[in-house]
């Protein structure tokens, strides 16, 4: 624990000092990988695979706020569905511009969650991402999940429909939406990622706030088992995916999550302190447990 702890204060100290450099690499980095793995799981219009399209575009996002990824990405999406299927292209766009106004209209700020949405399942390792939301963003934080869940959910059933959706063309275009709308609402592992990510984010923040020791390794250890349990109990009759695979997510999610917490909010209970003091109309009892430093040298940090 010690060399994350010494990483920590280093990205710490960095990031003071160049902190507008950094957050613009980060910008280009996440908006790359996102585009990068979109091209590679839908990249249906041959002008938009290619690096030269994919760099300018993650280097536009590094002047834009996060949310610029996942507009960026909503456009290459579409831009892969007009290759493929009208009715593809225009469900996706009335659904993805009702997920931005609705999130925009009523919680602004923290959309870039609905390009991580994608950009985990992408990676395998979707079940980190609300662990995580949970304990750092709050539990508001399980709307943009959800509604990164669904956007996802559209681009998978238009990857495995492929097929089906390039010889429809644009014919009976009614009767494409039709189809389209029944394919993914009908998918009832839609429903079951929708409630276990926000069970898991209730879960999480809601244990991340109890005063106990050991309040923020419980959490995520939690927010993981509520995963877990949903997944095998309905995952596995649902999903199109192996159990094993999610299984291993859940698993790759326990341990990231877990160094993510004891790295950048790892508590010292050993040196726990209670103060008890009081005014004309109260007692108070507060309890104060101190962060982990470098320069701690007890076994807390191993």
């Amino acid at each position: 624990m010690t060399d994350f702890l010494y990483i920590r204060d280093r990205i710490r100290e960095i990031a003071s000092e160049y902190g507008s450099a950094i957050n613009a690499g980060l910008k280009f980095v996440l908006a790359f990988a996102v585009l990068f793995s979109i091209e590679k799981y839908i990249g249906y219009m041959p002008a938009l695979n290619h690096m030269y399209i994919i760099l300018p575009a993650a280097a536009i996002c590094c002047f834009f706020p996060w949310g610029m990824i996942s507009f960026m990405l909503t456009g290459f999406i579409l831009a892969n569905m007009f290759e493929v299927s009208a009715s593809m292209t225009i469900m996706f766009f009335m659904i993805s511009m009702l997920v931005f106004v609705l999130y925009f209209g009523f919680r602004p700020g923290n959309a870039v969650i609905l390009a991580l949405i994608p950009l985990g399942f992408l990676l395998k390792t979707p079940f980190v991402i609300p662990v995580i939301l949970g304990f750092s963003l709050g539990m508001l934080s399980a709307i943009p999940a959800s509604l990164g869940v669904l956007l996802w959910f559209f681009v998978k059933y238009f990857h495995n429909n492929y097929e089906i959706l390039s010889k429809a063309g644009s014919q009976d275009l009614l009767g494409g939406l039709t189809a389209i709308v029944n394919g993914i609402f009908n998918d009832k592992y839609l429903y079951i990622v929708i409630v276990s990510f926000v069970l898991c984010i209730l879960v999480v923040n809601i244990i991340r706030k109890m005063s106990m020791d050991n309040a923020f390794t419980i959490s995520v250890l939690a927010g993981n088992a509520v995963l877990l349990v949903i997944m095998v109990a309905f995952g596995a009759i649902y999903s199109d995916t192996s159990l094993i695979t999610d299984i291993i997510g859940i698993a790759v999610s326990i341990g990231i999550s877990y160094i993510y917490v004891n790295t950048f909010y790892g508590l010292d209970y050993k040196k726990t302190e209670r103060v008890q003091f009081e005014d004309d109309d109260y007692y108070y009892y507060v309890k104060a447990v101190p962060k982990l430093k470098t320069g701690d040298n007890s076994d807390n940090l191993r």
